[in-house]
């Protein structure tokens, strides 16, 4: 939805906050679900966050927007 985020953008940017606060910084992440993903997805994407950069995890439920909603 946001023209210039990428998933390997936002995946790097958590590494490195984890990276570089250590035991002192607690990484969140939240998944909107209802998007047109699929279940390997969204599998994947747990998976990918769950090495060790995030430490919370939120998962978000919203009806799928129309195309006038996405512009």
């Amino acid at each position: 939805m946001r023209s210039r985020a990428t998933y390997d953008r936002s995946l790097s940017v958590l590494s490195k906050a984890k990276t570089r606060g250590a035991n002192r910084l607690y990484t969140k992440s939240g998944l909107m679900l209802g998007l047109g993903e699929t279940e390997e997805e969204l599998f994947t994407a747990m998976a990918d966050l769950s090495r060790g950069w995030v430490r919370y995890l939120t998962l978000g439920q919203y009806l799928q927007p129309t195309l006038r909603h996405c512009r």
